[in-house]
Order: C-alpha cells, then sequence, then structure tokens
C-alpha cells in the first residue's frame, strides 16, 4: 500500500501520513476508525499493540 493512497483516504498530505507512520505525529479517534477500515485492521494493529504492550 502506498502512502499516498492511504494520506488521499484520509484527506491528508502524504507528508503528515508519513509522519504518523513514524511515530512523530498522533492520530486522532477518527482517523484511526479511517485507517481500521482503510487497511481492514483492528485499533489494536494499526497501534502496534500486542498483548497490552506496544510493539515495532
Amino acid at each position: 500500500m502506498k502512502q499516498r493512497e492511504a494520506a488521499d483516504e484520509m484527506h491528508i498530505s502524504r507528508e503528515h501520513y508519513s509522519r504518523i507512520e513514524n511515530g512523530t505525529r498522533r492520530i486522532s479517534l477518527e482517523m484511526l476508525f479511517i485507517l481500521m477500515n482503510f487497511y481492514g485492521e483492528d485499533a489494536n494493529t494499526i497501534l502496534c499493540i500486542k498483548d497490552g504492550e506496544y510493539f515495532e
């Protein structure tokens, strides 16, 4: 998946999306739901949480 496609879906710039991926920009709850729908994943997967712990 290209950053541009995900950024377009979220109505943000590719640079903004890149900062989200790199962890230098936080996302809103609304953007979390958009990402969950876009990627077909749950919140824990999007937020890199496994067994209650953050992982990279």
